[in-house]
């Protein structure tokens, strides 16, 4: 599995979004002050589909239309739990504690949230390259439905993080907890595919004397590309007689060096947010010890 360049740059670019939301969450912000985010996300909800796509043909799969159907109304139904949510603290200006759960629009808010991450949470078929792995078809939008359902869990629960101590039906910390491990799969699985893009090939010619018809040396050379583009090239030439496997090892040590180079700056370019996502999750469960306990 590699990614071509049009499916990192998209990556990137949601990626900053979902980040955006999720940095916004992480600094109490809930509601209204979320809505031009929001309204971004909702915009290129399409986009956000194409990504799965284009992350499920990174993995050589088929993308069935009705999957496809389900996957915008999702991303349309959170814009409506937004709205419940942003409805619902109007209403309760001082938000009360415990939550009113007999509300219209919190009842609406916990329901999409819920229904569109349960959704997503989807995992590779037993007939799939990486059976029982979180399908990565199913990465931008699950991201995105978790970060409306880490809103819903602390924009409308002064004590989201006691729920799980005192309620046997409802564990908001264990619902966050599992949304980190999965990102973490997303995010290993997303770098093995980075890692995969960088190929290396290494090539020899015989260079023949001009009119001779003679050998007088050998041009090594060695070739990194990312997907069909070329992006590294070095070369040496071996006079005739001299040690053609040692200019080949050096060449190849090279290209391994300049490899994880470029490897380490791709992975920070297209992951850095997603990284940053999972870092504000982490932090959610992190200041509050009642979690670690």
């Amino acid at each position: 599995m590699a990614f071509d360049p049009g499916t990192i740059t998209k990556l990137i670019e949601i990626g900053t979004k979902l980040y955006s939301l999720a940095n916004g969450l992480f600094n109490g912000e809930s509601g209204d002050p979320l809505q031009p985010i929001i309204d971004e996300l909702i915009e290129i909800r399409q986009d956000i589909a194409e990504l799965g796509r284009d992350l499920m043909s990174a993995l050589e799969e088929a993308t069935d239309d009705i999957i496809e159907n389900q996957h915008l109304e999702k991303l349309v139904e959170l814009g409506t739990a937004h709205a419940a949510i942003s409805a619902y603290l109007r209403t309760y200006p001082e938000l009360p504690d415990p939550a009113v759960e007999n509300d219209g629009n919190y009842r609406d808010a916990r329901n999409f949230t819920q229904q569109a991450r349960d959704f997503f949470e989807r995992n590779n078929d037993e007939d799939e390259p990486n059976p029982g792995e979180p399908d990565l078809f199913f990465m931008p939008t699950y991201v995105t439905a978790m970060n409306f359902r880490i809103e819903f869990i602390t924009g409308l629960h002064q004590s989201w993080f006691d729920y799980g101590d005192d309620r046997e039906d409802i564990d908001f910390p264990a619902e966050i907890q599992r949304g980190i491990n999965r990102l973490a799969d997303y995010i290993d699985a997303i770098r093995a595919a980075i890692s995969q893009s960088f190929r290396i090939t290494v090539t020899q010619e015989v260079i023949e004397q001009q009119g001779l018809n003679r050998p007088f040396g050998t041009r090594c050379a060695v070739i990194i590309r990312e997907f069909r583009s070329e992006v590294f090239r070095d070369s040496k030439f071996v006079p005739l007689g001299g040690d053609v496997e040692a200019a080949m090892s050096e060449l190849r040590n090279r290209a391994n060096e300049e490899r994880n180079r470029l490897f380490q700056e791709r992975q920070t370019q297209v992951l850095s947010q997603y990284e940053l996502i999972l870092e504000r999750w982490n932090g959610l469960l992190q200041q509050n010890t009642l979690f670690y306990k």
